[in-house]
């Protein structure tokens, strides 16, 4: 056995308190998904460019 089979053996369960407003997350990423779209349903978001960090500052938001 390596190190992280053994790791994930010995790890705590996940914290299942935690909940996600699906309608919410969908948004945000249809949202994130219109800066930098290309012409064939892409995306393109180089880093260190305006669409970069507009993508990034909507996250942070």
């Amino acid at each position: 056995m390596n190190a992280v089979s053994e790791a994930l053996k010995n790890a705590e369960p996940a914290d299942t308190s935690i909940k996600i407003d699906g309608k919410r997350l969908w948004d945000s990423l249809m949202t994130m998904a219109k800066i930098g779209a290309t012409p064939k349903d892409g995306v393109c978001r180089l880093a260190l460019t305006d669409l970069d960090k507009e993508g990034r500052d909507l996250i942070v938001s």
